[in-house]
């Protein structure tokens, strides 16, 4: 009762902590808020079943499928990104490294399926698209250099800026709630902090 007493008497204390470290937190993550773009091109990696000599041709596309994580992780190559960062040079006008470009590109098969996603990412969405679409031309080039009998790869459709997926973080609204979750405990702290010194001091006296 005397707790549920001091929290009622400083009850505008509290509040004062929790509103100011909700701002506080809150503007710390407007002020770092960005936004990530991510563009993706797929392609379809098979071997045509009919020029297949195979009694059962449904092992065939059951093979492709498995091959798919080899494949995806094969194409994680550095001669990948290199013919990558010639495209972007040569058509887009794009200078990148192809470090910058691995780190911005992710390579993986969609289950059940012949497909591969390419994602890139990147604060722009433009440059995401081109990253995405000059990757695609370079994993088609190069991954029966790296492979053999990959069977035949075919690319869908390039990447646009109309199907871009962005995501923007931090969120100033967790930040803010966060920060009145903070200021409340520590606010709680503070009173009943000072109640326990002023306690203890009247007790000795």
């Amino acid at each position: 009762m005397d707790f549920c007493k001091l929290v009622l008497k400083h009850i505008f204390t509290i509040i004062i902590f929790a509103l100011v470290f909700g701002v506080l937190l809150g503007g710390y993550a407007k002020v770092k808020q960005s936004t990530t773009y991510s563009a993706r091109r797929q392609m379809v990696i098979s071997h045509n079943i009919e020029k297949v000599k195979a009694k059962d041709k449904n092992s065939v596309v059951l093979a492709d499928m498995q091959m798919l994580n080899t494949y995806a992780k094969v194409a994680d190559d550095q001669s990948v990104y290199n013919k990558t960062a010639k495209i972007l040079a040569h058509k887009y006008h794009i200078k990148m490294s192809a470090r910058s470009i691995a780190k911005s590109v992710e390579i993986s098969p969609v289950p059940q399926t012949l497909i591969m996603n390419i994602t890139a990412s990147g604060k722009s969405g433009s440059k995401a698209v081109r990253i995405a679409n000059a990757t695609g031309v370079a994993v088609k080039d190069e991954l029966p250099n790296l492979v053999d009998n990959t069977g035949n790869i075919k690319l869908l459709s390039s990447a646009v800026t109309s199907d871009l997926k962005s995501t923007t973080g931090p969120s100033a609204k967790k930040y803010a709630a966060l920060g009145v979750a903070a200021g409340l405990f520590i606010g709680l702290i503070v009173v009943f902090g000072r109640y326990t010194i002023i306690d203890s001091k009247e007790s000795k006296k």
